[in-house]
């Protein structure tokens, strides 16, 4: 069976994972994760792509990265093949390193941007590993200046200029998430209830209830931001009023 065409992102930034083959542990040490971010650092370089934020687990890998010029893919490429020939020839591990190709979530607004940033760096919490302000292997200290780490790779000032500096940065990342609508991975199945609470917290409830009345190429970033996050295109239609062929117009 075909694969399934990588979904674009009209932004150009999309949330990114890589992970181990058979769920393999990609690191043996600091040197396997520094080197990784030095190809990380020389390929994102070369292919003209910014990296966002970056956290390394022990088997995967989030990346957030601003790919203007539409060169995602070799770039990435580029990544996996780079760090595969490093981490077999200095393991003895024979064949692949990583699973497939990497999983990308395209991201269409800024507030959903912020949101995808604060789940790469809480993803160690998550796993119960470390807040995020203690784990080293993200991009949450560069955000915030802390270690002593000579390895920089982040472009933070898209995020800090839309937070309003730091402090709002390590705010933004102490609070609850309860409220988010961000999730990653596979589309889930949501019954119309949740469909509406996910359109209420990604747009808000001014936007949404207006959103039929604005023009259409106004009405394309948040209806493609409802899509992002789970919604069908008849729930979509549900929530927002707008016709189904007006909608998939807008998708693309």
């Amino acid at each position: 069976m075909a694969r399934a065409a990588r979904q674009k992102s009209e932004s150009g930034i999309y949330h990114v994972m890589l992970r181990g083959c058979g769920k393999q542990c990609l690191f043996e040490d600091d040197a396997d994760r520094i080197k990784f971010l030095e190809i990380l650092s020389s390929n994102t370089e070369k292919y003209r792509v910014s990296v966002l934020a970056w956290c390394l687990m022990d088997n995967h890998i989030h990346l957030v990265l601003s790919d203007r010029q539409d060169d995602l893919s070799p770039c990435l490429k580029a990544i996996a093949g780079h760090y595969a020939m490093y981490f077999n020839s200095r393991t003895a591990h024979v064949g692949h390193v990583f699973q497939d190709r990497f999983k990308s979530k395209p991201i269409e607004t800024d507030g959903y941007l912020l949101q995808a940033v604060r789940y790469v760096h809480r993803n160690p919490e998550k796993a119960g590993i470390a807040a995020a302000e203690d784990y080293p292997w993200s991009s949450y200290a560069e955000y915030l200046s802390l270690g002593s780490s000579e390895i920089h790779v982040t472009d933070t000032s898209p995020v800090l200029g839309m937070m309003g500096g730091k402090d709002a940065f390590a705010k933004f990342h102490s609070e609850a998430v309860e409220t988010d609508s961000y999730r990653f991975g596979n589309r889930q199945r949501l019954n119309d209830q949740e469909a509406q609470e996910l359109a209420l917290k990604s747009l808000g409830g001014e936007v949404l209830n207006t959103i039929k009345t604005l023009s259409k190429s106004q009405r394309a970033e948040p209806l493609r931001a409802l899509y992002s996050i789970g919604l069908s295109v008849r729930q979509i239609e549900r929530v927002t009023g707008i016709g189904r062929w007006s909608i998939e117009r807008a998708l693309g």
